[in-house]
């Protein structure tokens, strides 16, 4: 006679076989299906329910099971929501909001501490003509976004790319948000914080601008090097202080073009290389990238090129260049 424990153990074994046949007839029904992709991997995770909430809203969590792409997500934690009610944001709105915190590519912490500073470029198309929004990663202390989010728990993996947590939500950049983020133009901001200008290139209609200039701008955006050998040029300049104010007008109207986002593939589309700017007319030789102003030259940094936001591009130039004196 059989016993109980041996009932017991033979109903055991049979569950375990119907369980793996059903699994294996899953995976027949949905050939490379991945199980633990993006979208799976942070419905798993207790602290990112509202992110997951948010991707099925905009149908974004379609896209991120893609078996063939890979995706760095930058993911905001439950804490990051305080404060937002996804389902009061228009759908178009917040689409374009959570495509700022995905990138194309598998990023991991150690690839982005190895590069220190720099650009991505994100899935958001919220910039001019629908270019992609980039987003600006700084790790010297921690990793950091658009000087607005930290990385609090880094390299989650997925099959199909890696899940960074975050603990605040990263907004759609305008020309200010880089120009206060990215440590390389502290002088500029310094300079644009003197003028009106900065108002203008914050899109905030609580700020006050320029009259009659329109965006989206292009800024030709000299570094803090550019700025420190303007310094070191004139023995009674120390600081950006000691250059009257109305030089430091001319000068940063000069690297400013209003109502155009000229990519650097674009610039061979102007008309015979001139760019008329807010403060007089540059000419750029698109080969070279050499920028020939009123009293002298610069030239655009390769890989500093078309930093865009939601109202213009970024471009890295070496020099001040300045106005006729």
């Amino acid at each position: 006679m059989m016993t109980l424990k041996s009932q017991i153990k033979i109903l055991a074994l049979a569950s375990i076989a119907f369980f793996s046949f059903t699994s294996c007839s899953d995976d027949d029904d949905a050939p490379g299906q991945a199980d633990n992709n993006i979208v799976v991997t942070a419905e798993a995770d207790s602290e990112l329910t509202i992110f997951t909430q948010a991707l099925d809203l905009t149908d974004l969590d379609d896209v991120l099971i893609n078996a063939n792409v890979e995706y760095t997500v930058l993911a905001p934690t439950n804490s990051a929501f305080e404060g937002i009610s996804i389902t009061d944001l228009e759908t178009s709105t917040l689409r374009q909001l959570l495509l700022n915190h995905v990138i194309v590519g598998r990023l991991s912490s150690s690839d982005l501490t190895a590069n220190g500073s720099g650009y991505a470029t994100t899935e958001s198309t919220a910039g001019p003509a629908d270019s992609k929004i980039s987003i600006y990663y700084d790790t010297s202390s921690g990793v950091r976004f658009n000087d607005t989010a930290t990385v609090s728990d880094a390299d989650i993996p997925a099959t199909n790319g890696v899940i960074h947590k975050v603990d605040n939500i990263i907004s759609l950049p305008t020309l200010a948000t880089f120009v206060a983020a990215d440590s390389n133009l502290s002088s500029l901001e310094t300079a644009l914080t003197s003028t009106a200008l900065i108002g203008a290139f914050d899109d905030d209609d609580d700020t006050p601008g320029i009259d009659g200039v329109s965006e989206p701008f292009t800024i030709f955006a000299p570094n803090d090097a550019a700025f420190q050998a303007l310094l070191d040029s004139n023995t009674e300049w120390n600081t950006l202080a000691d250059i009257p104010a109305a030089t430091v007008t001319a000068a940063l109207e000069l690297h400013v073009l209003e109502d155009a986002n000229v990519r650097a593939e674009d610039i061979a589309t102007l008309v015979d290389g001139d760019a008329i700017t807010l403060g007089g007319i540059l000419n750029i030789n698109a080969s070279t990238l050499v920028i020939t102003g009123p009293a002298n030259q610069s030239t655009i940094i390769s890989g500093s090129t078309n930093i865009q936001t939601t109202n213009g591009v970024i471009h890295g130039i070496d020099t001040v260049l300045l106005p006729s004196m």
